[in-house]
């Protein structure tokens, strides 16, 4: 099963956390599946292949395939066999998230996690106290729904190694040049201090170093020099991969006070521990749940919190890319590489802004502020943003505010030469509802790549044509509604109530019978759903924060986050320390298990 598909499973599961461990789905799953499903999906023939004539209940590949089907109403199919009732309907989905959440608590299966790319240039530079493009030497790091952090795709071929040993040689090089390097480290180039040369070590390890491990960087030093001493440290896999202790114990146990402020400290800023930090594990104070959202609270306030922006929100929100994104600047005149950096600091800095003032996460839907400077203020056709950095802006015109009307946003769910109301339907169904559209069937089509191709057509009639097909139906019409409503803004987000063919209809029907009009409407309507875009939120900030997708077995930590944060009015910060003090978080269990 896809990871978008279990994700999109994970959304169905509504019931109060931990409740459905020990609901008992008896013979009602059975009876509602004879009564409803076995007739197309039997064992004679099956449609789509899925055969249900002998379901196995420990099959949780099934359970969430059909979780996914009957939550998205493709199963049952309300038009055939017995009329499936709301009360059918709803109980079919409490009995499988009963049946998907029964079982031990689970804090996933854990991986060996490299540093990824950037995370290795902010670790690099902290611990070595210089300023450097750590990071030129090295690749992209592979991407798994659109995190690079996934410990899943995190690999260390040996082309990469070699890379890695390139990188540092550069980094190392650049810190002894300067006369006052090792001394600001507390080190000294004449020779080694043992204690300084361990201190500096459990920096970089984030962990104290074993008396060997610092005896033979110690003999290092003095047979071949610091810079051989400390190459050894940052090549080291204790360095380079974030490494935590494995038991051979069958249930899972809480992380060490130092693995787990290694985890806080690139889950919220991206990069190594500081001293603060370390202290507080050496201390045991993140052992207790007070000392823990203490400093939680600390990094929080802390400027390297940003990274959650920049490394969260950006990538959860499918923008980083833009800056490289291509355009054609025929038919969009006036994109420039600075501005494309200044459309994701807007939704960077946005994001930022709801966790440093912990404002409420349905703000990424409706706001009256953005982020902007003077050149995407013009963009917007926003007066009276003087010249300078990006700073807050008051708004009056809904048109504007909430990651909907981002530039970032707009131009990515963009072609080159039009909008894509069908991206942009999707990425509403995928970052802000968390319930994907599957990818399209073989031989499903294309629309042209131009809106001003010689059809002659509008982008609406072009794919009222496309839904004609029944085959490309059933997505499209979830997702075209959502994009057409936001048809007012063009390829890179600038507002147009007109385009080549006259005035633009952003009118549209979602499923369920409810109307919009342009991105107003959109915005209400997604804010009627607002438990849904906690959802989406906190799934993401969970498979980052975790550096793992997310599975069945976390569905009751999910839900346990979204009871707290739906009483506690959805705020920004509740959502970090409830990940932090979620059992997957501070857990784990053997590696083989």
């Amino acid at each position: 099963m896809s990871l978008p598909a279990i994700r999109c499973s994970l959304t169905l599961l509504t019931l109060p956390a931990f409740a459905l461990a020990a609901h008992d789905t008896g013979g009602d799953l059975e009876a509602l599946m004879q009564r409803h499903c076995v007739s197309c999906h039997g064992s004679e023939d099956p449609e789509a292949g899925f055969d249900l004539s002998d379901f196995d209940p420990e099959d949780l590949d099934a359970a969430l395939d059909m979780l996914g089907r009957v939550r998205t109403g493709d199963m049952p199919p309300s038009d055939e066999g017995e009329a499936v009732t709301a009360e059918d309907r709803n109980a079919m989905l409490k009995e499988l998230a009963a049946l998907l959440s029964a079982g031990p608590l689970d804090p996933g299966r854990p991986t060996l996690r490299r540093l990824d790319r950037d995370e290795y240039a902010s670790t690099v530079n902290d611990l070595l106290l210089i300023q450097c493009d750590a990071s030129r030497d090295l690749p992209m790091d592979a991407s798994s729904e659109g995190f690079t952090n996934q410990g899943d795709v995190l690999f260390m071929a040996p082309e990469l190694a070699e890379k890695f040993t390139l990188a540092t040689g550069r980094v190392v090089d650049q810190l002894l040049r300067d006369p006052e390097g090792l001394t600001r480290l507390g080190l000294q180039r004449s020779g080694v201090e043992t204690e300084s040369l361990r201190a500096w070590m459990e920096r970089a390890f984030r962990r104290p170093p074993l008396q060997g491990e610092v005896d033979s960087r110690a003999e290092l030093w003095e047979s071949a020099g610091p810079h051989a001493a400390i190459s050894s440290v940052l090549l080291s896999p204790h360095f380079l991969f974030r490494v935590e202790g494995d038991r051979d114990q069958e249930t899972p146990w809480p992380v060490s006070s130092w693995e787990l402020a290694t985890r806080l400290s690139y889950f919220i800023w991206g990069t190594m521990p500081d001293d603060g930090l370390l202290s507080k594990a050496a201390s045991g104070a993140l052992s207790d749940g007070v000392g823990l959202e203490a400093e939680v609270e600390r990094m929080l306030n802390d400027p390297k919190a940003v990274s959650l922006g920049e490394r969260f929100a950006a990538r959860w929100l499918g923008v980083s890319e833009v800056p490289t994104q291509p355009t054609d600047v025929r038919r969009f005149s006036g994109i420039h590489a600075p501005l494309k950096r200044s459309m994701v600091q807007e939704t960077v800095l946005f994001f930022d802004g709801l966790v440093r003032e912990d404002r409420s996460l349905l703000e990424l839907i409706d706001s009256d502020y953005t982020y902007l400077n003077k050149a995407l203020a013009g963009h917007y056709g926003i007066d009276g943003v003087e010249p300078g950095p990006m700073r807050r802006v008051e708004l009056s015109d809904r048109r504007r505010g909430g990651v909907l009307t981002h530039a970032s946003v707009l131009f990515a769910t963009s072609q080159p030469l039009r909008t894509s109301p069908v991206v942009r339907g999707a990425w509403v169904l995928e970052r802000l509802l968390a319930s994907p559209p599957p990818p399209p069937p073989p031989g499903a089509g294309a629309l042209p790549q131009d809106d001003q191709a010689e059809d002659g057509l509008s982008q609406r009639a072009r794919l009222e044509r496309h839904r004609a097909d029944p085959k490309c139906a059933n997505c499209h019409d979830r997702m075209d509604p959502l994009g057409l409503a936001l048809e007012n803004y063009d390829g890179v987000g600038r507002w147009r109530d007109e385009d080549h063919l006259g005035a633009i209809d952003s009118s549209s029907v979602l499923p369920g019978g409810v109307k919009v009009e342009g991105v107003e409407g959109l915005k209400d309507a997604l804010l009627a759903r607002s438990d849904d875009v906690g959802r989406a939120v906190t799934e993401a900030m969970m498979v980052y924060a975790l550096g793992r997708s997310l599975r069945p077995r976390d569905a009751p930590f999910v839900e346990e986050i979204l009871s707290t944060l739906s009483e506690g009015g959805w705020r920004a910060r509740m959502l970090v320390k409830s990940i932090v003090q979620s059992y997957p978080f501070r857990y784990r269990r053997r590696a083989d298990s």
